[in-house]
Protein backbone atom coordinates (compact mmCIF):
# COMPACT_ATOMS: atom_id res chain seq x y z
CA UNK A 1 0.00 0.00 0.00
CA UNK A 2 1.34 3.55 -0.87
CA UNK A 3 1.45 6.27 2.38
CA UNK A 4 -1.06 8.46 2.63
CA UNK A 5 0.44 11.95 4.46
CA UNK A 6 -2.05 14.67 5.15
CA UNK A 7 0.43 17.66 7.00
CA UNK A 8 2.32 15.93 10.05
CA UNK A 9 0.10 12.62 9.79
CA UNK A 10 0.43 9.81 8.58
CA UNK A 11 -2.27 7.44 7.81
CA UNK A 12 -2.34 4.36 6.09
CA UNK A 13 -4.19 4.11 2.17
CA UNK A 14 -4.20 3.74 -0.66
CA UNK A 15 -1.81 6.86 -2.03
CA UNK A 16 0.86 8.79 -0.55
CA UNK A 17 -1.93 11.84 -1.06
CA UNK A 18 -0.26 14.30 1.28
CA UNK A 19 1.32 17.79 1.25
CA UNK A 20 5.05 17.84 2.62
CA UNK A 21 6.14 21.54 1.77
CA UNK A 22 8.27 21.03 -1.41
CA UNK A 23 12.08 20.72 -0.69
CA UNK A 24 12.44 21.87 -3.99
CA UNK A 25 11.08 25.20 -4.70
CA UNK A 26 12.40 27.62 -6.05
CA UNK A 27 11.17 30.29 -4.08
CA UNK A 28 10.85 32.85 -7.03
CA UNK A 29 7.51 33.68 -9.02
CA UNK A 30 4.85 31.08 -11.04
CA UNK A 31 7.99 29.80 -12.34
CA UNK A 32 6.51 29.13 -15.74
CA UNK A 33 5.91 31.02 -18.71
CA UNK A 34 2.29 29.69 -19.24
CA UNK A 35 1.02 30.80 -16.01
CA UNK A 36 -2.90 30.00 -15.49
CA UNK A 37 -5.55 32.92 -15.52
CA UNK A 38 -5.89 33.60 -12.00
CA UNK A 39 -2.00 34.66 -12.01
CA UNK A 40 -1.48 36.67 -15.22
CA UNK A 41 -3.01 39.86 -15.01
CA UNK A 42 -1.79 41.60 -11.33
CA UNK A 43 -5.42 42.98 -10.94
CA UNK A 44 -7.75 42.05 -7.50
CA UNK A 45 -8.59 38.17 -7.01
CA UNK A 46 -11.70 37.10 -9.92
CA UNK A 47 -11.31 33.45 -8.32
CA UNK A 48 -9.38 31.70 -5.09
CA UNK A 49 -9.49 35.07 -3.01
CA UNK A 50 -7.99 34.29 0.25
CA UNK A 51 -11.20 35.33 1.89
CA UNK A 52 -12.65 32.04 0.41
CA UNK A 53 -11.70 30.75 3.59
CA UNK A 54 -12.51 31.63 7.18
CA UNK A 55 -12.76 29.71 11.01
CA UNK A 56 -14.31 30.09 13.93
CA UNK A 57 -12.23 27.26 15.10
CA UNK A 58 -15.37 25.53 16.74
CA UNK A 59 -14.05 22.33 15.47
CA UNK A 60 -10.36 21.27 14.02
CA UNK A 61 -10.34 21.35 11.02
CA UNK A 62 -6.58 21.10 10.84
CA UNK A 63 -6.67 17.97 8.35
CA UNK A 64 -8.41 20.39 5.50
CA UNK A 65 -7.98 23.89 6.24
CA UNK A 66 -4.92 23.69 8.30
CA UNK A 67 -3.55 20.64 6.20
CA UNK A 68 -0.27 22.30 6.10
CA UNK A 69 0.07 22.63 9.89
CA UNK A 70 3.41 21.63 11.91
CA UNK A 71 5.12 21.20 15.26
CA UNK A 72 7.96 20.93 16.04
CA UNK A 73 9.93 19.09 19.25
CA UNK A 74 6.82 19.32 22.04
CA UNK A 75 5.24 22.53 20.37
CA UNK A 76 1.39 22.22 20.29
CA UNK A 77 -1.86 23.33 19.15
CA UNK A 78 -5.24 22.65 19.59
CA UNK A 79 -8.41 23.70 19.24
CA UNK A 80 -11.45 23.68 21.96
CA UNK A 81 -14.33 26.50 22.59
CA UNK A 82 -13.92 28.79 19.72
CA UNK A 83 -10.25 29.14 20.56
CA UNK A 84 -6.55 28.01 18.59
CA UNK A 85 -3.90 27.78 21.71
CA UNK A 86 -0.53 26.98 20.05
CA UNK A 87 2.16 26.50 22.97
CA UNK A 88 5.51 26.84 22.47
CA UNK A 89 8.87 24.42 23.72
CA UNK A 90 10.07 25.37 27.12
CA UNK A 91 14.14 25.77 26.93
CA UNK A 92 14.23 25.07 23.27
CA UNK A 93 16.00 26.97 20.41
CA UNK A 94 14.30 27.51 17.47
CA UNK A 95 11.06 25.37 17.79
CA UNK A 96 7.33 26.55 16.38
CA UNK A 97 4.17 25.79 16.21
CA UNK A 98 2.11 27.25 12.94
CA UNK A 99 -1.18 26.49 11.86
CA UNK A 100 -0.87 27.15 7.99
CA UNK A 101 -3.56 26.26 5.49
CA UNK A 102 -3.09 23.66 3.45
CA UNK A 103 -3.99 25.58 0.00
CA UNK A 104 -2.32 29.33 -1.58
CA UNK A 105 -4.62 31.61 -2.22
CA UNK A 106 -5.18 34.96 -3.79
CA UNK A 107 -4.16 37.76 -1.60
CA UNK A 108 -4.50 40.64 -4.50
CA UNK A 109 -7.21 43.03 -3.81
CA UNK A 110 -8.41 41.40 -0.07
CA UNK A 111 -7.27 41.49 3.34
CA UNK A 112 -6.52 38.40 5.14
CA UNK A 113 -6.68 38.56 9.50
CA UNK A 114 -7.07 36.76 12.29
CA UNK A 115 -8.19 37.81 16.34
CA UNK A 116 -4.98 37.54 18.91
CA UNK A 117 -6.84 37.28 21.92
CA UNK A 118 -3.44 36.54 24.07
CA UNK A 119 -0.08 36.57 23.16
CA UNK A 120 3.12 34.50 23.97
CA UNK A 121 5.25 35.53 27.36
CA UNK A 122 7.37 38.32 26.72
CA UNK A 123 10.29 36.08 25.14
CA UNK A 124 8.23 34.49 22.80
CA UNK A 125 7.55 35.14 19.69
CA UNK A 126 3.51 35.58 18.03
CA UNK A 127 2.74 35.69 14.69
CA UNK A 128 0.45 35.79 11.92
CA UNK A 129 1.62 36.31 7.92
CA UNK A 130 1.19 34.90 4.73
CA UNK A 131 3.63 31.98 3.68
CA UNK A 132 5.01 32.10 0.12
CA UNK A 133 8.07 29.67 0.44
CA UNK A 134 10.48 28.60 2.44
CA UNK A 135 12.64 31.01 2.01
CA UNK A 136 10.13 34.18 1.60
CA UNK A 137 7.53 35.48 3.59
CA UNK A 138 5.37 38.25 5.62
CA UNK A 139 4.32 38.82 9.06
CA UNK A 140 2.87 40.47 11.89
CA UNK A 141 4.78 39.37 15.04
CA UNK A 142 4.62 40.28 18.51
CA UNK A 143 8.28 40.10 20.79
CA UNK A 144 9.07 42.68 23.66
CA UNK A 145 6.41 44.16 23.82
CA UNK A 146 6.80 45.40 20.26
CA UNK A 147 4.53 44.57 17.18
CA UNK A 148 6.97 44.29 14.00
CA UNK A 149 6.19 44.17 10.49
CA UNK A 150 8.55 41.34 9.03
CA UNK A 151 9.49 41.04 5.27
CA UNK A 152 11.64 37.37 4.63
CA UNK A 153 12.68 37.03 0.60
CA UNK A 154 15.01 34.66 0.17
CA UNK A 155 16.14 33.80 3.46
CA UNK A 156 16.88 37.76 4.05
CA UNK A 157 14.85 39.04 7.04
CA UNK A 158 14.22 42.93 7.44
CA UNK A 159 12.20 44.23 10.57
CA UNK A 160 10.83 46.83 8.54
CA UNK A 161 8.59 48.24 10.96
CA UNK A 162 7.64 48.18 14.73
CA UNK A 163 5.31 50.12 16.70
CA UNK A 164 4.20 49.32 20.72
CA UNK A 165 1.87 46.40 21.14
CA UNK A 166 -1.75 46.95 22.58
CA UNK A 167 -3.65 43.77 23.35
CA UNK A 168 -7.17 45.82 22.98
CA UNK A 169 -6.48 48.46 19.99
CA UNK A 170 -4.26 46.05 18.04
CA UNK A 171 -6.83 43.04 19.09
CA UNK A 172 -7.12 42.29 15.21
CA UNK A 173 -3.48 41.55 13.03
CA UNK A 174 -4.41 42.16 8.99
CA UNK A 175 -2.50 41.83 5.83
CA UNK A 176 -4.06 43.10 2.73
CA UNK A 177 -3.01 44.24 -0.78
CA UNK A 178 -3.88 47.31 -2.86
CA UNK A 179 -2.30 48.33 -6.12
CA UNK A 180 0.60 46.43 -6.03
CA UNK A 181 1.32 47.65 -1.98
CA UNK A 182 1.29 45.08 0.87
CA UNK A 183 -0.73 46.63 4.53
CA UNK A 184 0.38 45.82 7.64
CA UNK A 185 -2.54 46.53 9.55
CA UNK A 186 -4.17 46.19 13.33
CA UNK A 187 -7.68 46.39 14.27
CA UNK A 188 -9.80 46.96 17.32
CA UNK A 189 -13.05 45.68 16.49
CA UNK A 190 -12.02 43.48 13.18
CA UNK A 191 -13.82 46.16 10.55
CA UNK A 192 -12.08 49.59 10.66
CA UNK A 193 -7.98 48.35 9.98
CA UNK A 194 -5.28 50.92 9.86
CA UNK A 195 -2.42 50.28 8.50
CA UNK A 196 1.19 51.04 10.34
CA UNK A 197 3.16 49.78 7.31
CA UNK A 198 3.07 49.04 3.41
CA UNK A 199 5.62 48.71 0.72
CA UNK A 200 5.57 47.31 -2.32
CA UNK A 201 4.78 43.32 -2.59
CA UNK A 202 7.77 41.83 -2.05
CA UNK A 203 7.00 38.99 -4.09
CA UNK A 204 3.66 37.44 -6.12
CA UNK A 205 0.87 37.43 -3.72
CA UNK A 206 -1.49 35.82 -6.34
CA UNK A 207 -0.76 32.25 -4.05
CA UNK A 208 0.24 32.67 -0.51
CA UNK A 209 -0.95 30.69 2.87
CA UNK A 210 -2.06 32.45 5.97
CA UNK A 211 0.01 31.36 8.84
CA UNK A 212 -0.54 31.64 12.59
CA UNK A 213 2.43 30.69 14.75
CA UNK A 214 3.97 30.70 18.05
CA UNK A 215 7.47 30.10 18.69
CA UNK A 216 11.60 30.97 20.55
CA UNK A 217 14.40 31.38 18.28
CA UNK A 218 16.21 31.12 21.64
CA UNK A 219 16.06 28.84 24.58
CA UNK A 220 13.12 29.94 26.59
CA UNK A 221 12.12 28.72 30.33
CA UNK A 222 8.60 29.40 30.60
CA UNK A 223 7.36 30.99 26.60
CA UNK A 224 3.79 30.26 27.48
CA UNK A 225 1.37 29.72 24.21
CA UNK A 226 -0.96 32.06 22.29
CA UNK A 227 -4.59 32.23 21.57
CA UNK A 228 -6.44 32.89 18.15
CA UNK A 229 -10.19 33.21 18.47
CA UNK A 230 -11.12 33.89 14.52
CA UNK A 231 -9.85 33.58 11.13
CA UNK A 232 -11.01 35.92 8.42
CA UNK A 233 -14.05 37.18 10.68
CA UNK A 234 -14.86 34.13 11.19
CA UNK A 235 -17.57 34.01 7.89
CA UNK A 236 -16.17 32.65 4.43
CA UNK A 237 -17.28 34.65 1.22
CA UNK A 238 -18.91 32.57 -1.50
CA UNK A 239 -16.26 33.23 -3.62
CA UNK A 240 -14.85 30.36 -5.42
CA UNK A 241 -11.87 28.52 -7.03
CA UNK A 242 -10.49 28.74 -9.90
CA UNK A 243 -11.38 26.41 -12.73
CA UNK A 244 -9.33 23.28 -13.48
CA UNK A 245 -8.29 24.42 -16.67
CA UNK A 246 -6.84 26.77 -15.48
CA UNK A 247 -3.72 25.59 -13.91
CA UNK A 248 -1.94 25.04 -17.41
CA UNK A 249 2.32 24.25 -17.59
CA UNK A 250 4.19 23.48 -20.63
CA UNK A 251 6.89 22.23 -18.60
CA UNK A 252 9.40 23.62 -20.76
CA UNK A 253 11.15 26.32 -18.70
CA UNK A 254 13.04 23.72 -16.81
CA UNK A 255 11.58 25.20 -13.39
CA UNK A 256 9.29 23.50 -10.96
CA UNK A 257 7.75 26.62 -9.74
CA UNK A 258 5.41 28.14 -7.29
CA UNK A 259 2.08 26.49 -8.51
CA UNK A 260 3.48 23.37 -7.50
CA UNK A 261 4.55 24.28 -3.69
CA UNK A 262 2.35 20.78 -2.16
CA UNK A 263 4.55 18.56 -4.46
CA UNK A 264 6.85 15.56 -2.60
CA UNK A 265 9.67 13.30 -3.85
CA UNK A 266 10.73 10.20 -2.18
CA UNK A 267 14.46 9.52 -1.86
CA UNK A 268 13.36 6.64 -4.52
CA UNK A 269 12.57 9.10 -7.40
CA UNK A 270 13.21 12.66 -8.96
CA UNK A 271 11.50 15.43 -10.72
CA UNK A 272 12.96 17.08 -13.21
CA UNK A 273 11.65 19.07 -16.35
CA UNK A 274 14.44 17.99 -19.26
CA UNK A 275 13.57 18.48 -22.92
CA UNK A 276 10.55 20.35 -22.57
CA UNK A 277 8.49 17.80 -20.57
CA UNK A 278 8.05 16.32 -16.92
CA UNK A 279 9.79 13.16 -15.95
CA UNK A 280 8.73 11.44 -12.48
CA UNK A 281 11.49 9.42 -12.01
CA UNK A 282 11.77 5.62 -9.71
CA UNK A 283 15.00 4.21 -9.34
CA UNK A 284 12.83 0.89 -8.63
CA UNK A 285 12.31 0.43 -5.28
CA UNK A 286 9.35 1.39 -3.52
CA UNK A 287 8.46 5.09 -3.15
CA UNK A 288 6.57 8.02 -5.11
CA UNK A 289 7.19 11.44 -6.47
CA UNK A 290 4.39 13.85 -7.16
CA UNK A 291 3.55 17.35 -8.27
CA UNK A 292 0.41 18.83 -6.12
CA UNK A 293 -0.55 21.63 -6.78
CA UNK A 294 -0.70 24.63 -4.15
CA UNK A 295 -3.84 26.37 -4.89
CA UNK A 296 -7.43 24.45 -5.10
CA UNK A 297 -9.25 24.27 -7.94
CA UNK A 298 -12.92 23.76 -8.91
CA UNK A 299 -13.12 20.50 -11.40
CA UNK A 300 -16.79 20.96 -11.36
CA UNK A 301 -17.93 21.98 -15.52
CA UNK A 302 -14.00 22.09 -16.04
CA UNK A 303 -11.36 19.25 -16.66
CA UNK A 304 -7.88 18.33 -16.10
CA UNK A 305 -6.50 16.83 -19.55
CA UNK A 306 -2.78 15.83 -20.12
CA UNK A 307 -0.17 14.53 -22.56
CA UNK A 308 1.59 11.19 -21.09
CA UNK A 309 3.80 8.25 -21.92
CA UNK A 310 5.12 5.66 -19.86
CA UNK A 311 5.39 3.42 -18.04
CA UNK A 312 7.53 0.58 -19.64
CA UNK A 313 6.24 -2.43 -19.51
CA UNK A 314 7.51 -5.70 -17.05
CA UNK A 315 7.53 -2.97 -14.05
CA UNK A 316 5.05 -2.46 -11.51
CA UNK A 317 5.42 1.18 -11.93
CA UNK A 318 2.50 3.49 -12.01
CA UNK A 319 1.30 6.55 -13.03
CA UNK A 320 -1.76 8.64 -12.35
CA UNK A 321 -3.82 12.33 -13.12
CA UNK A 322 -5.56 13.13 -9.55
CA UNK A 323 -8.25 15.53 -8.14
CA UNK A 324 -8.09 15.27 -4.33
CA UNK A 325 -10.10 16.72 -1.61
CA UNK A 326 -7.86 15.11 1.09
CA UNK A 327 -6.44 11.79 2.30
CA UNK A 328 -9.98 9.69 2.09
CA UNK A 329 -11.76 11.24 -1.02
CA UNK A 330 -9.90 11.30 -4.46
CA UNK A 331 -10.31 10.68 -7.89
CA UNK A 332 -7.13 9.15 -9.82
CA UNK A 333 -6.86 7.65 -13.80
CA UNK A 334 -3.97 5.24 -13.31
CA UNK A 335 -1.71 4.14 -16.29
CA UNK A 336 -0.17 1.05 -15.75
CA UNK A 337 1.79 -1.86 -17.36
CA UNK A 338 -1.81 -3.88 -18.04
CA UNK A 339 -3.71 -0.56 -18.96
CA UNK A 340 -5.70 2.08 -17.33
CA UNK A 341 -7.51 1.99 -13.67
CA UNK A 342 -9.80 4.33 -12.78
CA UNK A 343 -9.71 5.14 -8.97
CA UNK A 344 -13.02 7.02 -6.99
CA UNK A 345 -12.30 6.55 -3.20
CA UNK A 346 -14.79 8.18 -0.73
CA UNK A 347 -14.59 8.15 2.75
CA UNK A 348 -11.68 5.08 2.36
CA UNK A 349 -14.27 3.27 0.04
CA UNK A 350 -12.03 2.77 -2.76
CA UNK A 351 -13.88 1.66 -6.04
CA UNK A 352 -11.53 0.91 -8.91
CA UNK A 353 -12.27 0.36 -13.02
CA UNK A 354 -9.62 -1.60 -15.54
CA UNK A 355 -9.56 -0.17 -18.88
CA UNK A 356 -6.96 -1.76 -21.42
CA UNK A 357 -4.59 1.10 -22.84
CA UNK A 358 -4.68 1.49 -26.84
CA UNK A 359 -1.02 1.75 -28.69
CA UNK A 360 -2.19 5.00 -29.85
CA UNK A 361 -3.27 6.57 -26.55
CA UNK A 362 -1.27 10.12 -25.56
CA UNK A 363 -4.00 11.82 -23.91
CA UNK A 364 -5.67 11.10 -20.61
CA UNK A 365 -8.43 13.60 -18.99
CA UNK A 366 -10.70 13.27 -15.93
CA UNK A 367 -13.73 15.58 -16.75
CA UNK A 368 -16.74 16.54 -14.68
CA UNK A 369 -19.92 18.59 -16.41
CA UNK A 370 -23.62 18.44 -15.24
CA UNK A 371 -22.96 15.88 -12.32
CA UNK A 372 -21.33 13.33 -13.67
CA UNK A 373 -17.36 12.53 -14.12
CA UNK A 374 -15.93 11.15 -16.87
CA UNK A 375 -12.27 9.28 -16.57
CA UNK A 376 -10.97 9.60 -20.56
CA UNK A 377 -8.60 8.63 -22.85
CA UNK A 378 -7.19 9.80 -26.35
CA UNK A 379 -4.72 9.64 -29.62
CA UNK A 380 -5.54 13.56 -31.11
CA UNK A 381 -6.77 15.45 -28.11
CA UNK A 382 -10.13 15.63 -30.58
CA UNK A 383 -12.01 11.94 -30.00
CA UNK A 384 -11.95 10.94 -26.27
CA UNK A 385 -12.83 7.12 -25.33
CA UNK A 386 -14.94 6.86 -21.59
CA UNK A 387 -13.18 4.95 -20.14
CA UNK A 388 -15.93 5.48 -17.29
CA UNK A 389 -18.28 7.75 -16.22
CA UNK A 390 -20.20 7.94 -12.79
CA UNK A 391 -22.41 10.10 -10.94
CA UNK A 392 -19.63 12.78 -8.96
CA UNK A 393 -18.62 10.62 -5.87
CA UNK A 394 -17.36 13.23 -4.22
CA UNK A 395 -17.56 17.62 -3.61
CA UNK A 396 -15.39 18.21 -6.53
CA UNK A 397 -15.16 22.40 -5.96
CA UNK A 398 -11.91 22.46 -4.07
CA UNK A 399 -9.93 19.99 -5.08
CA UNK A 400 -6.07 19.60 -5.75
CA UNK A 401 -4.42 18.97 -8.90
CA UNK A 402 -1.67 15.87 -8.99
CA UNK A 403 0.34 14.16 -11.28
CA UNK A 404 2.18 11.05 -9.99
CA UNK A 405 4.65 8.10 -10.45
CA UNK A 406 5.93 5.28 -8.39
CA UNK A 407 5.69 2.09 -7.00
CA UNK A 408 4.85 0.30 -3.81
CA UNK A 409 6.37 -2.76 -1.65
CA UNK A 410 8.10 -5.74 -3.40
CA UNK A 411 11.40 -6.33 -4.67
CA UNK A 412 13.51 -3.95 -6.56
CA UNK A 413 12.10 -3.52 -9.97
CA UNK A 414 13.55 -1.67 -13.20
CA UNK A 415 14.31 1.51 -13.08
CA UNK A 416 10.99 3.75 -15.00
CA UNK A 417 10.14 7.10 -16.30
CA UNK A 418 6.37 8.62 -16.74
CA UNK A 419 6.67 11.94 -18.97
CA UNK A 420 3.85 14.58 -18.43
CA UNK A 421 3.84 17.69 -21.14
CA UNK A 422 0.97 20.38 -21.80
CA UNK A 423 -1.07 20.05 -18.87
CA UNK A 424 -4.17 22.11 -19.53
CA UNK A 425 -2.92 23.48 -22.77
CA UNK A 426 -5.85 24.30 -25.20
Amino acid sequence: MRRVVVAVVVLAGCGRLGFDPAPHSDGGGSGNTDAPSHLDDGGAATCNSVERIADTFATDQRATLWGGSSFDGTTSGTVSGGQLTLSAQANAANTFAAFRTLHFYDLRGRRTFVRVSKIANASASTGFGCYFSPTSYVHLEVGGGQLAAVVTTNDNVVVAAQIPYDGATDAYWGLSERGGRLYFETSSDGTAFTSFYDQPEPFDVSLVAPTMYVGTTTAVANPGSAVFSSFNGGTASTEVACPAADLVDTFDDGVIGHLWENSFVDPCCQDTEPNGHLELFNDGASGFVARRSSAAYELRDSSLEVMTTGPDENTTFTSYLEAIVDADNYLELLIKTTGYQTVRNVATNKVTNSQPRMSTDKYIRIRETSGTVYFEASADKTTWRTLESVADPIDLSNISIGLEGGRAGGAQQTLNTVEFDDLNVP
